[in-house]
């Protein structure tokens, strides 16, 4: 019991952690490479968009 209380409590936090850091980062990028290609190609505003919603 003791043994799967302290494999069981670290994994879930360091796995959530490095989730959310992960889809902080990849929702930071997806938002400025979309913010980037909209301000360069604003004719390619569709495809931006659809780009940012895929890679969400």
């Amino acid at each position: 019991m003791s043994r799967e209380k302290v494999n069981t409590k670290p994994a879930p936090s360091a796995a959530g952690y490095f989730l959310d850091l992960v889809m902080v980062l990849a929702s930071v990028g997806c938002v400025g490479l979309t913010f980037y290609l909209v301000l360069i190609h604003g004719w390619t505003a569709k495809y931006t968009i659809l780009i940012g919603i895929a890679g969400l």
